[in-house]
């Protein structure tokens, strides 16, 4: 027996627990306020705890609302994220009820559209017991960094990875530069597309979270993230008969901060796409699913980049 609760600041600590018994990761309250707090949009904590009948937080299913652009019209989306179990709470029907109750809250909250990228093994439960619709996959591009690849090998061994990471944090900061309005509308949808929008609101959420960078780098837009490796979540427009100069860049960016590899996952539809693809070593990526709670929408046109992702 089971009682649920909807998601509120109060509940964050039982988020950590979960965080820790599910997944083995430790978050601090700042860091959950940072990456939940949605205040912006004016909806947040769009998500459902179930509890034990002992009071403990057993799993949890939520959604990030998002800002995005559909027909030319501002909607709000959520993306499904952060989906979590604990292990002495797993194959009891959790994840199928939470979702439920969370696609009932997200609708009366005004969201029009869930969507997601599961990885293989929540996939199953996604396509069969909430009925998603599968639209393709993100495609992964990879590009060579510096031959020593230091930021891997502080990943392999935790003891190196603080002064590895603030190393290429430094060289990141000092290339930082403001999200003013010219520079935000580089980043934003074309015209006919649909998607999550970059706009001021959007770049003033990812960036208060640490780890995150916006600079100018070689004459181009890129907002960065630091891991084993460094990723591109997006970047500025720019004319596409620049790739073989922006992937250069990308190199020598990699090799100045120490990642072996510099990545950037798009869907096959994002604008850079086919010309990036031409240039680098590709791979197939995350599935994109989507959950369409207005029916009127559909989801088959809409963009995304790694930027999206609630784990950027």
């Amino acid at each position: 027996m089971y009682i649920f609760h909807r998601l509120n600041p109060d509940r964050y600590s039982d988020l950590q627990g979960l965080f820790k018994k599910a997944f083995g990761s430790v978050h601090s309250l700042d860091w959950i306020e940072k990456k939940y707090n949605t205040d912006f949009l004016k909806v947040r904590d769009i998500g459902i705890i179930a509890y034990s009948e002992k009071g403990e937080a057993a799993a949890y299913y939520g959604v990030f609302p998002m800002r995005a652009r559909y027909e030319g019209k501002s909607i709000i989306v959520g993306q499904s994220g952060d989906t979590m179990t604990a292990p002495e709470h797993q194959k009891k029907g959790l994840f199928t009820q939470l979702a439920q109750k969370c696609y009932s809250l997200s609708s009366d909250q005004g969201l029009s559209l869930i969507f997601g990228f599961p990885n293989k093994n929540s996939f199953p439960g996604f396509q069969r017991k909430l009925n998603w619709e599968f639209t393709g996959a993100m495609t992964t591009y990879q590009i060579k960094g510096h031959r020593i690849p230091m930021l891997e090998i502080a990943y392999k061994f935790p003891i190196l990875r603080g002064p590895v990471h603030k190393r290429a944090h430094k060289i990141l900061r000092l290339l930082s530069t403001f999200p003013s309005e010219e520079l935000v509308r580089r980043f934003q949808l074309n015209q006919n597309s649909a998607g999550i929008l970059h706009d001021q609101d959007f770049f003033a959420y990812k960036l208060r979270r640490p780890g995150i960078f916006l600079i100018q780098w070689e004459g181009f837009d890129l907002l960065v993230k630091i891991d084993s490796h460094l990723i591109i979540g997006d970047c500025g427009h720019f004319d596409t008969s620049r790739i073989s100069e922006f992937v250069n860049a990308l190199k020598r960016l990699g090799k100045k901060v120490g990642a072996g590899k510099v990545t950037m996952s798009l869907s096959p539809n994002h604008w850079l796409s086919q010309s990036l693809g031409n240039e680098s070593v590709t791979s197939e990526g995350l599935p994109i699913g989507f959950f369409c709670i207005d029916p009127k929408i559909d989801p088959q046109g809409f963009v995304f980049c790694q930027a999206d992702f609630d784990t950027f």
